[in-house]
């Protein structure tokens, strides 16, 4: 066979190749064998996060829902560090409130109730912070999380 034939022959069986895989969904790419959930771990306790880090997402991410799964938190991360305020409007559930500065516990405020609608309360960390956690009502207390404790997050 000379060269011509050769190319001809190994770009068709490449051709044919790609259609199979085109036509059966099939590939040889590495799917990962495990998603990484990020985490944050607080005084020994490691608990699984959603972020909200946008004004979209901090927005309304826990109003309206019925629970938080029993070892997840919501972290909100700020893009400066100020003194936020929260309030439990649309809340079905009780929470603690964490407020962090940097990588520091800065102030804890806990089992809120749950206001519904009209909420009554404002609540105001004690001093600036970049991140606020909320975690389940009395979950602050039971892991043993005190102000002064150091977090590590974990992507």
């Amino acid at each position: 066979m000379n060269k011509k034939k050769i190319i001809i022959i190994i770009t068709g069986l490449v051709l044919a190749r790609l259609v199979v895989l085109v036509f059966t969904g099939q590939s040889h790419s590495v799917t990962p064998t495990s998603v990484r959930t990020p985490v944050i771990k607080i005084n020994g306790a490691t608990f699984e996060l959603e972020i909200a880090d946008t004004d979209a997402t901090r927005e309304a991410v826990l109003s309206n829902r019925q629970s938080l799964a029993q070892n997840a938190v919501m972290l909100f991360i700020f893009e400066t560090i100020h003194t936020p305020s929260f309030w439990m409007k649309n809340m079905q559930f009780p929470l603690d409130i964490i407020w962090i500065a940097g990588d520091i516990v800065v102030g804890i405020d806990e089992n809120l109730p749950a206001e519904g609608g009209n909420p009554l309360q404002i609540y105001t960390a004690p001093q600036p912070a970049d991140k606020v956690l909320e975690i389940n009502a009395g979950v602050a207390k039971s892991s043993g999380i005190k102000v002064g404790d150091p977090i590590v997050i974990s992507y």
